[in-house]
This record gives C-alpha cells, structure tokens and sequence, in this order.
C-alpha cells in the first residue's frame, strides 16, 4: 500500500468538498466512536493550507489536519455539513 502524502491527502480532502465557506462539525470523542461524543462544535473553512486547513469556530480560528476529515483517529474528527 502507498503511503499517503499531504499533497494526496488534500487533493482527496477537496475530492469530498472541503473548501473556503464550507460548514464543517467537530467532534472530540474519547474513544475515537461518536456514541462516546464529548463534545461537538461547528465552523467554517476559512483556508487550505499544504498540511491543514484552518476553520473559523465562531470568534476564535482552529487548523484541523486533513487526516481529521479523511481518517478515523483517536480523539477529533471533522465531518462536512451535509454529509
């Protein structure tokens, strides 16, 4: 299996519809499964970046690994409106 490199891993990220102005929900879990949910916030995409995109959470700004949307890790996971 070929590892993935940023540049992949964006390209798959915009594949799905990351963008600017994209409405994004967050949530932070302990055992990396949603029904074990602490906590879940919602943003906008505000920029793509090489390694992250940033997000504006509603008077603060947070940068997500694109990782975070694409693959299931333990703790956050960033999933786009709609989907």
């Amino acid at each position: 299996m070929e590892k993935a490199t940023t540049n992949s891993l964006r390209w798959e990220a915009e594949e799905l519809g990351l963008r600017a102005g994209r409405k994004v929900d967050v949530i932070d879990s302990i055992d990396g499964e949603e029904n074990e949910r602490r906590r879940k916030r919602s943003g906008v995409v505000v920029r793509l970046f090489q390694h992250f995109f940033q997000c504006d959470m509603g008077g603060y700004k947070e940068c997500f690994r694109y990782n975070s949307l694409l693959r299931t890790e333990m703790g956050e996971k960033v999933r786009l409106r709609g989907f």
